[in-house]
């Protein structure tokens, strides 16, 4: 089908009387992705390697997409259909912008497409990144708050709102006016981000759930089914105009997936959306709803093309498929099958199978010479050529070994193999032998195409018919591009690549996190319950401590136990971003707000209520009931130790949790160094007895610093009573003497301990907010 006829077909799609079922929602401008010769490759495992890379040695790379060329068109679904580990969701990363390619270029709509590409694009990932806490119409509702932009109107989408107010002539308007004016536009906005939500909602039919939590694992929520249109939904609220979706049936039953697939058939073509899939291997009734069909096996393409129009090029190959086979497995058979019959058999076999082969390449032969006008007469020496140039993978110089040079040479770079032999690939039909031959002879995935078992595949492909149709409407693209229809190099050129404010976006994250700590209060009511528990033992142990003899004994081992508690107590901050990292990995890929305004917002809404609030009543109850020194300086110093040591405390494990997603690590990595801060104190271990590798850690241990303020405050100036039976004229011990002992710095130098603690936790969160801005996606 040439590219007018595809336009026609487009347009006759979109009838309005096609969609009268429809909920009517925002029509997208029209979006079409085309790649040119994709290359991506990773460095191989060091556990894969025979022996570990000298140093200054680049570890060998192994490729994922090699040399991929191909078309998706608006309008249309496009499912990416290969058998496991054959880069399908590599190349749905790719083409949503999510991988750093070798080499080649995605174009949308023949241009390359500007930094705000990622507004036009909704992604949804195999797993269901959702906040269990949360109702589907929350879920919908927030992302639409932090991706809608703040001046998008009834004039850019279709759902009706009140007619904006005119203009008054004068040119000046009173604060109270000015602020009634920004009052009223946002509750307009927020009127239409309902209708939004609700449109969505109704299109994907989740009436039933809508106002039901989405549920964890310790919460019954909504179904896997309903968890998988939420998923959509969320990308949905922003009118992408192109959806990829990673295994969109994965943990759903035929019935299920079905729906889901039906969903996105009809947003494509009742919504001229771009919708782009990987599937392994969908059932007959999810197939046929394809308009476009991707095959790839190991990183290479073996068809690309009409989904319906897959059976006959393989037939024309001279692939036989039995009329109850389901097209899909049929594929996939084909693909992981077909090594055998590219260099699996003997010579033998090879010489009883080269009438077959060459039959098979006398068709490719006469589809090439038919697409390029020729008649058969008159070309039986070019065909013999073909046929010879097919059965050894390609000879230098011709047109196959060229694209064989383009999908593999950009790769083969790159990988540390020192020998490049020869390869010859076998031309040979498939047959009920050649399926069940051992295929152990395959080479390795990471070898050229012309060696793999893909490349027979490949080799046809890259020679007939319909590659070359491709190649033509891709050039055709790229000379004729329509700037109206590109958004990203037209109406968002000039934009953020985020569609609302930092301020916003805070706002936005914080009601958000606030809500679900209201929903599931368990770590909160654990801090609150904790510092009541600690406010019991501290108080009852140390209750009105005197100037006995061992009053002095006393005092330092409620300062060590206590500085103690602000520590530990604080590991509860490991999980803020460890329970949500796989949220906070999909919102950023997509675009959905910045780094830094889910870095503010999680911390606020935890340093506040959780950190700074339970140590302020801590403080005022504990305080008095240990018998400390009395004045309002005494205890603001008190107080503010002891929040200052919660805070850094928290902002390390913060750090923590940022740079390692597993809980339990981080857990005990947070105690080791808590641990280390203890030993390094000062309290349990002189420092001149100290081993030398541990000296550094003393001047980073929040220990050290809060035990030296909180000693020097209650300490100075006392005089402690002697032990009974001494002698008449006996001087009890002095808090200063005791300071001086332990070489604590006097009062007046105690903001030198503020700032260093200060300083810890400043850093702290800053390596926090670098972590999550460089944390990768994948």
């Amino acid at each position: 089908m040439g590219p007018k006829e595809h336009q026609q077909q487009h347009s006759t799609a979109c009838l309005p009387g096609r969609q009268e079922n429809l909920v009517t929602l925002p029509t997208p401008s029209s979006c079409t992705i085309s790649f040119e010769n994709l290359v991506y490759s990773i460095p191989e495992p060091l556990t894969s390697l025979p022996r570990l890379p000298c140093p200054g040695q680049s570890r060998p790379r192994k490729s994922i997409l090699r040399g991929l060329s191909g078309i998706c068109k608006a309008g249309e679904l496009t499912a990416i259909i290969g058998p496991t580990g054959g880069g399908k969701s590599t190349l749905l990363d790719a083409l949503a912008g999510r991988k750093t390619l070798d080499s080649g270029v995605v174009l949308l709509n023949g241009q390359r497409p500007g930094a705000d590409f990622r507004r036009l694009t909704g992604y949804c990932e195999q797993q269901d990144c959702l906040l269990g806490t949360l109702t589907v119409r929350e879920t919908l509702q927030f992302s639409a708050e932090l991706r809608l932009p703040a001046s998008f109107s009834s004039s850019s989408f279709s759902y009706p709102s009140t007619s904006s107010s005119s203009s008054s002539s004068s040119s000046s308007f009173s604060s109270s006016r000015f602020k009634d004016i920004e009052r009223a536009e946002k509750s307009k906005r927020t009127a239409r981000i309902q209708a939004r939500v609700s449109a969505v909602i109704k299109e994907l039919g989740l009436d039933a759930c809508a106002d039901s939590l989405v549920g964890t694992q310790f919460l019954r929520g909504i179904s896997g089914g309903e968890k998988k249109r939420t998923n959509l939904g969320r990308e949905l609220v922003t009118a992408p105009s192109i959806i990829f979706m990673d295994e969109p049936t994965t943990g759903l039953d035929s019935q299920t997936a079905g729906t889901v697939v039906d969903i996105l058939s009809r947003l494509a073509m009742h919504q001229n959306k771009t919708v782009v899939l990987s599937i392994h291997q969908p059932k007959f009734s999810i197939f046929k709803r394809f308009h476009s069909l991707i095959l790839l096996h190991e990183g290479v393409v073996a068809y690309a093309g009409r989904a319906e129009k897959g059976e006959r090029y393989f037939q024309r190959l001279g692939f036989e498929k039995e009329a109850s086979n389901n097209p899909a497995d049929w594929f996939v058979e084909l693909l992981t099958t077909t090594a055998t019959g590219a260099g699996g058999k003997g010579e033998g076999e090879r010489d009883e199978e080269t009438g077959g082969g060459v039959e098979m390449a006398l068709r490719v032969a006469a589809d090439k010479m038919v697409y390029e006008g020729g008649s058969e007469e008159g070309r039986e020496e070019e065909t013999k050529e073909l046929v010879i140039e097919v059965q050894e993978g390609g000879r230098e110089g011709s047109e196959v070994h060229k694209a064989q040079q383009r999908a593999g040479q950009q790769v083969t770079d790159m990988t540390a193999s020192t020998t490049s032999p020869t390869t010859r690939t076998s031309f040979a039909p498939p047959s009920s032998s050649s399926s069940s031959s051992s295929s152990s002879s395959s080479s390795s995935p990471s070898s050229l195409p012309s060696s793999s078992s893909s490349s027979y595949l490949t080799d046809l492909y890259l020679q007939s018919a319909e590659y070359k149709a491709l190649l033509s409407e891709m050039a055709l693209l790229k000379q004729t591009p329509s700037p109206s229809s590109s958004p990203s190099s037209s109406s968002l050129s000039h934009s953020s690549s985020f569609a609302t404010t930092l301020s916003h976006q805070i706002r936005v994250l914080s009601h958000r996190t606030l809500l679900c700590s209201w929903r599931n209060p368990a770590s909160a009511m654990m801090q609150f319950g904790a510092m009541f528990f600690f406010i019991a033992m501290i108080g009852g142990i140390y209750w009105k401590m005197d100037l006995g003899p061992q009053g002095l004994q006393n005092r330092v081992g409620a300062f060590f136990i206590l500085i103690m508690m602000c520590m530990f107590s604080n590991i509860s901050a490991l999980e803020l971003f460890i329970e949500e990292r796989s949220v906070f990995l999909h919102e950023k890929a997509n675009g959905c707000y910045r780094p830094a305004a889910y870095f503010w917002a999680k911390s606020l809404c935890d340093i506040v209520p959780l950190r700074v609030i339970p140590a302020v009543l801590f403080c005022a109850a504990v305080y008095p009931m240990m018998g400390m020194r009395s004045g309002l300086e005494h205890w603001a110093l008190f107080t503010a130790t002891v929040i200052l040591s919660m805070l850094s405390a928290a902002a390390l494990c913060l750090m923590v949790s940022s740079w390692i997603p597993i809980f339990a690590v981080a857990n005990l990595g947070v105690a080791l160094i808590f641990i280390l801060f203890l030993i390094t104190g000062g309290v349990l271990i002189n420092f001149e007895q100290l081993p030398s590798w541990l000296l550094p850690f003393k001047y980073v241990s929040i220990f050290r610093y809060a035990m030296e303020i909180l000693s020097v405050n209650e300490l100075s100036g006392l005089v402690f009573e002697c032990p009974e039976g001494s002698p008449p004229g006996c001087v009890g011990a002095t808090g200063d003497g005791y300071l001086a002992l332990q070489q604590y710095p006097r009062y007046e130098d105690l903001w030198i301990n503020f700032l260093a603690i200060t300083a810890i936790f400043v850093l702290c969160m800053a390596l926090t907010f670098v972590s999550l801005r460089r944390i990768k996606v994948r």
